[in-house]
């Protein structure tokens, strides 16, 4: 039973796939808050021009990463969306005009009035075919996805194969008797034809203008330092805290094993499996999270213009008809966000691989479920088996790769191959470091770490029987105590808000390049924070409870350091979530140029 993929699997569920519109999953659990989406308010734009375009810019080169492999979405600084539409806009050849003679233009007046009516409408026999070709696509893709399955019984493989095959023969010869399939090809192929100089000129026309957008919209942002093609999302109140329509979601023991299994059955779910597999040690009562999904819009980008064949871009391929390839220059890219927040799974109690990770979660070590990083819940001092999902900050992922805290916005082209690269750093240091961590959390699980079990006489399990010098009694079982850490330096503080009142239940996460997993305490009621075993360094703090803003403050420890009142307000409190999974359209393969003519 498997957090991950039973999340991940009810939203490909919600969101509804075909074969253009594919969900990825984002496997590195990409950070975001509501500040990150302040180029959605136009106050900003007018107080603060450079942090709307910082954010603006940044938001961009995550929403216009083209997916270039099947249920993975990453972001690639080679392969930004609007990069590769540039180069097609300024590099295409239009097709030429040319005089068309009079058998030609009948020939296409014949082929429209037999696809589409004096309205515009399409003719009743265009509307049978299209009909019947769908009912054909359908039954051709039951036979692909029963040839692409593993047989396990060869004899009933192959007789339900050859009962599909028969089926797709019968619906072609019915296609062909019924659907007028040879004429309205036919008329379709005539109607595709070069069409008269009006149109072609109408097409130029169009394409230039697309051009000028793209170039006014770039031109617009440049004046600021920024070379940015801005993005729009709808809900469009993002960067309001806590206004998202935020949707509910439990998932009890059912829906999760349902859909654990409808993953693990999906030929689909292979390229992931490598990493969801990593928490099937874990048994789950429930999970509880929330979840928002942001449709993204570009005014930039005219998708239509693709499909034209008068344009020709000789030499490159831009997509493919093959729906699990990913060649070509603009394969697929996102169109939607799936952003995930407070998740809570809720361990099955009584379990051993469940009882492990508790004991690690107690002793402060690192658990990790996939890309998430575990950490015991509020609710868990009533609950001990509801655990949270700890959140990293851009600007710890920062720490984590060794990069300066400085900002790493792209500017322009000079600088954003780099940056870019600094990005693709944190991403797969960080994802190391998780899968190292999370690598020796599973060897130490399958190794029982139980000296020995005493039982009674009976062969029943015993209480604590008795105390044993260097153990401690664990469910049932002795575990020798842990080495107590070397004396350190001591690290306290205060966290107070606005008005100076000290706030009690506020997470400090110490992190450090070589402290690669947070170090978490929390205030007490107080406010007040301690850790007397830190050793010399510099430490990147930060400072989180729900309703206020984050605080994040680097120091360098050289001795004992009180820090006195640090204070995050509750005027501009942060939302903090996950981008889970990336919807993304697959384009299919563009029109070839028409045979004969010619482009320039």
């Amino acid at each position: 039973m498997s957090l991950i993929p039973a999340m991940f699997q009810y939203i490909k569920k919600i969101v509804g796939t075909n074969s253009e519109k594919q969900i990825a999953f984002a496997p590195l659990a990409t950070p975001f808050t509501n500040e990150d989406f302040l180029f959605l308010d136009a106050e900003v734009y007018q107080r603060d021009p450079g942090r709307f375009y910082d954010e603006a810019s940044e938001f961009s080169q995550k929403a216009n990463s083209i997916v270039k492999k099947a249920g993975v979405w990453e972001i690639d600084s080679d392969n930004f969306l609007y990069d590769r539409y540039a180069e097609i806009l300024n590099n295409a050849r239009l097709i030429e005009d040319r005089d068309f003679n009079q058998d030609e233009l009948e020939k296409q007046q014949s082929a429209r009035k037999i696809l589409y009516g004096a309205d515009d409408l399409p003719t009743e026999s265009f509307v049978r075919y299209k009909s019947f070709e769908k009912q054909y696509k359908q039954i051709l893709q039951n036979v692909q996805s029963h040839q692409a399955s593993e047989p396990s019984d060869r004899a009933l493989w192959e007789a339900k194969l050859s009962e599909l095959e028969d089926a797709l023969r019968d619906k072609e010869l019915e296609w062909k008797a019924l659907g007028a399939k040879a004429v309205i090809e036919n008329a379709m192929k005539a109607f595709d034809e070069p069409k008269e100089n009006a149109e072609r000129s109408a097409f130029a026309v169009q394409w230039q203008e697309a051009k000028t957008v793209f170039n006014t919209l770039k031109a617009e942002n440049i004046s600021s330092g920024a070379e940015i093609y801005p993005m729009g999302c709808i809900p469009n109140n993002l960067y309001q805290y806590n206004q998202q329509p935020w949707a509910k979601v439990h998932l009890n023991r059912n829906e999760i094993d349902a859909l654990t299994d409808e993953f693990e059955n999906n030929p689909e779910s292979e390229a992931l499996r490598s990493v969801f597999d990593q928490d099937d040690f874990v048994t789950l009562e429930s999970i509880a999270f929330d979840i928002c999904r942001v449709v993204l819009s570009r005014a930039w980008f005219k998708e239509n213009l693709l499909f034209s064949k008068y344009w020709d871009y000789p030499g490159v391929q831009v997509s493919t008809s093959d729906t699990q390839s990913f060649q070509g220059t603009i394969p697929a890219y996102p169109t939607e966000f799936i952003l995930v927040r407070n998740i809570t799974p809720e361990l099955a109690a009584n379990s051993p691989g469940n009882e492990t990770i508790k004991s690690e979660l107690l002793a402060g070590s690192a658990v990790f479920l996939g890309p998430f990083l575990l950490k015991n819940a509020v609710a868990s001092q009533l609950n001990p088996n509801v655990l949270q999902v700890q959140n990293y900050t851009a600007q710890q992922l920062k720490v984590l790769a060794g990069v300066p805290g400085q900002s790493i916005t792209v500017h322009d082209r000079r600088t954003k191959k780099a940056a870019m690269g600094v990005l693709k750093t944190v991403h797969s240091n960080s994802m190391q470091k998780a899968l190292s961590a999370r690598s020796s959390l599973m060897l130490n699980a399958e190794k029982s770490p139980r000296l020995f079990r005493p039982t009674s006489n009976s062969g029943g399990r015993l209480t604590k029987p008795f105390e044993r010098e260097g153990y401690i009694w664990v469910i049932d079982h002795w575990e020798r105590k842990r080495a107590h850490p070397p004396v350190g330096f001591r690290l306290s503080g205060k966290i107070v808000d606005e008005k100076n009142t000290p706030i009690a239940g506020a997470q400090i996460d110490i992190l450090s390049a070589a402290l690669t997993i947070p170090k978490t305490l929390p205030t007490d009621e107080k406010g007040m924070f301690l850790d007397p075993t830190l050793k010399p360094g510099t430490y990147h703090l930060t400072v989180r409870k729900e309703g206020y803003s984050i605080l994040e403050r680097d120091i360098v420890l050289t001795g004992n350091l009180d820090l006195n009142a640090l204070s995050i307000n509750s005027i501009k409190p942060i939302d903090s979530f996950l981008l889970l999974g990336v919807v993304y359209k697959k384009l299919p393969k563009l029109p070839d140029p028409i045979p004969g003519e010619k482009y320039f």
